[in-house]
């Protein structure tokens, strides 16, 4: 059995720079927590993302305390682990690359998993190919930005005077 795409750097590496520099979140919001492999990662990635979204100060002991208010400090892999992902993040600034690592690995399991369904319906005499080129083939939103630069062009139409107006 072949092992599963996981990209263990990308995911340490994001939550690391997150706990780093809280300001790296909004540049990596498009990630989904589903996106990282490890339960604890998912659950760490969405309490960080609950306390951006929420205005929350954010740096280590307030992510800390904040896991311990929601009982999920254990779940992560305790304070120790915390302090193992911002030791081994050397600087912040790679977000935007382990995000891209953390996609990329998420994106190839999909792709097994529909694959390895194609086969076990193609073993048991049922038709999936339709179903199959379907789910493979769906395009990649081209405008998919992130969160942040959303804001920041939400804010110059508002300074602008161009919200909500239409250029007909």
């Amino acid at each position: 059995m072949k092992k599963l795409p996981i990209s263990d750097e990308g995911e340490q590496g994001l939550l690391g720079s997150m706990l780093l520099d809280p300001n790296k979140i909004g540049g990596v919001s498009y990630i989904k927590a589903e996106y990282f492999y490890h339960p604890k990662h998912q659950l760490l990635y969405k309490s960080i993302v609950e306390m951006y979204v929420n205005n929350m100060t954010i740096d280590t002991l307030l992510v800390r305390q904040y896991l311990i208010e929601k009982d999920r400090l254990e779940q992560v892999g305790g304070e120790e682990y915390l302090m193992h992902l911002m030791d081994s993040t050397i600087i912040a600034s790679h977000s935007q690359h382990y995000a891209k690592k953390v996609e990329e690995a998420y994106k190839l399991r999909k792709e097994i998993a529909i694959l390895e369904l194609a086969l076990n319906s193609s073993y048991q005499w049922e038709s999936s190919s339709d179903e199959v080129i379907s789910k493979l083939s769906i395009p990649k939103l081209e405008n998919e930005k992130p969160l942040e630069q959303l804001g920041e062009e939400f804010l110059d139409n508002c300074i602008n005077n161009t919200v909500g107006s239409f250029s007909w």
